[in-house]
């Protein structure tokens, strides 16, 4: 019996190895198309302020300052030209180092294949694609499953720093404090009781710490967390899109499926559930507060693949893992925004595949944007290209067109309203679709479609 052990271990081991490497290789090509979506390239605007001396500010409300001082680092020592490449190694090889604490994570509640939710947690297009980009979403996750394993192995210390490595990579971390401290640390069943008031103060401590840094970066995050939590938003649209990112049609359709038909194989209620049903609590907290963004939600994922795992096991885990590899190469009735409309592809590229591309995309509209033949005296409204465009105009390559942009008195404002000139360009896109045409159609600009919109160059008057 001994020897079975044995060899299942050596051989989930070596599972996990396969899929470290094939990971890694699947992402390679990618490390070298840019820092991802914008917020991304926000994140490499800082790091290169922070590279040349000149202190760190939050590039976003509230700030990310675990990430974005170890991305300054790398601008330190690294070219421009080149820093997306190691940022998004980076992000990587912190994914990667997820990858091996959740696979330590699955053994520990005895979930007989380990590396199935591994590759479901880590295949899900959400996942995967922040894997190969410099967004701290996957800093966050992996720091949490970090300190998760290290309260599990009862080493408190070295949990709450990992803890506190989470929420500087995402403040919304802390919101674990209560499940890990009542599911967790308060559970004799998991953590010795001798131990748990000196671990319960450490994090409560911890979380107190990491917010009066976050107050002391930046006043005005608490303005911006009224601002965004704005009732009625719209969820139906909202959720379809993060269905889409994260499970896809498919793999939505077979859980939904999976609930009506397995629902009484839910096993009993214990602390695992206990704490999963918490962590449950905290995703629909966040899809409350930003449904459109499925990404912030990447934290709670573990926890919720943990749930799949223990409830659907053998073939049904299969499909769906299946299923949800499947999303990034194939998607099914995907929405997508194009100058003529709204259209709907009944198939189309999987997320994951669509998503690389646009990050291409990102910097050849960049590029576009710079080189266009603006007449004298003028702003360009670029919206969400914004940090790209800005991004290029620091690389010693556009330092030319960077000078005749200035000569000219053409400008690529955060703020429109700020800049008085003459004309006024819009690139389409820069809001969402009806926000846009509603806010054009009541004004003048010239609108510039930018090679992703697969207009080309036209440029035509809104009347």
């Amino acid at each position: 019996m001994s020897q079975i052990k044995e060899y299942k271990v050596w051989s989930d081991q070596r599972s996990l190895s396969v899929l470290i490497f094939l990971y890694l290789l699947f992402h390679l090509p990618f490390l070298g198309i840019g820092f991802g979506e914008p917020d991304a390239w926000r994140n490499g605007l800082n790091a290169l302020k922070i590279g040349e001396g000149l202190g760190y500010s939050p590039n976003r409300i509230p700030g990310f300052p675990v990430v974005e001082l170890a991305f300054g680092f790398l601008a330190m020592v690294v070219s421009p030209e080149r820093l997306w490449v190691y940022t998004n190694l980076s992000t990587l090889l912190i994914a990667l180092w997820g990858m091996t604490t959740f696979f330590k994570i699955a053994r520990f509640h005895n979930i007989s294949q380990p590396i199935v939710p591994v590759l479901l947690l880590y295949f899900i297009p959400v996942i995967f694609i922040n894997a190969a980009s410099s967004m701290d979403n996957l800093w966050a996750m992996t720091f949490l499953l970090i300190a998760y394993w290290l309260i599990l192995q009862v080493k408190p210390n070295r949990a709450v720093l990992f803890f506190i490595l989470a929420i500087g990579s995402r403040l919304t971390s802390a919101i674990f404090l209560f499940p890990f401290l009542i599911g967790l640390v308060w559970n004799q069943q998991v953590f010795p009781k001798k131990e748990a008031m000196r671990t319960t103060v450490l994090l409560i401590v911890s979380v107190i710490a990491m917010a009066a840094i976050y107050l002391f970066l930046n006043l005005e995050f608490l303005g911006l967390l009224k601002e965004n939590v704005v009732i009625p938003r719209d969820y139906f649209r909202s959720g379809y899109y993060f269905m889409q990112q994260v499970f896809g049609l498919p793999g939505t359709l077979f859980l939904a499926t999976m609930i009506v038909w397995q629902w009484k194989k839910i096993p009993s209620w214990n602390w695992e559930w206990s704490f999963l049903a918490m962590t449950a609590g905290i995703f629909g907290l966040l899809f409350l507060y930003r449904p459109e963004k499925p990404a912030y939600l990447i934290p709670v994922f573990p926890f919720f693949v943990l749930f799949i795992s223990r409830w659907l096991k053998g073939n049904l885990s299969y499909i769906l893992t299946g299923l949800i590899i499947l999303n990034n190469i194939i998607s099914f009735m995907v929405v997508q925004n194009t100058p003529q409309g709204l259209t709907l592809s009944w198939m189309s590229k999987g997320i994951t595949w669509e998503s690389f591309q646009r990050s291409e995309q990102y910097v050849k509209d960049a590029d576009f944007l710079i080189r266009f033949p603006y007449p004298q005296e003028t702003k360009v409204e670029t919206g969400w290209r914004h940090p790209v465009v800005l991004y290029l105009l620091k690389l010693p390559a556009y330092q030319e067109r960077k000078k005749e942009l200035a000569k000219n008195g053409i400008v690529f404002p955060e703020n429109l309203g700020k800049e008085n000139k003459r004309h006024t360009y819009w690139v389409f896109g820069a809001m969402p679709y009806n926000k846009e045409r509603q806010f054009l159609s009541t004004r003048g600009y010239q609108i510039i479609y930018p090679p992703s919109t697969q207009v080309g160059s036209e440029k035509r008057q809104v009347r």
